[in-house]
């Protein structure tokens, strides 16, 4: 079945890049769900899960709104106080790690590749 070969009632394939982004995002997060039975990824300031959205939209934006903000990045809904915030593009989640894990996943990167 080709893309473009849509069934009756499916939404349009999306034809932007930061849409396109997103979606990707939204398939991987539900895949590691799925898979793992755990949330990803997670804010390390709230310790809760976070989902993907244009950057700098508010706390009422939703799924399928037409006026993006911005490119696609990781937000976290926040504490109870409702601080809301964004936590990095998507794409650059591992930047925002705090330095010891950082440096962690840098050295399993590099195991992994053959290199100590």
């Amino acid at each position: 079945m080709n893309a473009r070969d849509l069934e009756e009632g499916d939404p349009p394939e999306p034809d932007d890049a930061p849409t396109v982004l997103t979606v990707v995002a939204d398939a991987a997060q539900a895949t590691i769900m799925e898979l793992l039975w755990q949330v990803w990824p997670i804010c390390w300031e709230h310790k809760i899960g976070m989902h993907p959205r244009p950057a700098g939209t508010t706390d009422c934006w939703y799924q399928g709104e037409t006026d993006a903000a911005g490119p696609p990045v990781w937000w976290c809904r926040g504490s109870r106080d409702g601080k809301c915030h964004d936590v990095s593009l998507v794409g650059e989640l591992a930047a925002t790690l705090p330095g010891k894990q950082r440096r962690a996943l840098r050295r399993s990167e590099r195991k992994r590749d053959g290199r100590r």
